[in-house]
């Protein structure tokens, strides 16, 4: 009986976890908001893409 309740209340959250709402056109807001930072890029930061 406990694992019916269980696997009945884990399917909604199964469901509910799949739905993404992603919008139709992604924006670059916010993208330059550091920039002003001018921080250097390492060796090791270039090398990991």
């Amino acid at each position: 009986m406990r694992k019916i309740l269980f696997i009945l209340s884990l399917i909604p959250v199964l469901v509910l976890g799949q739905y993404r709402d992603i919008p139709d056109v992604v924006t670059k807001v916010a993208t330059a908001a550091g920039s002003f930072l001018k921080l250097e890029t390492s060796a090791r930061a270039i090398g990991m893409g």
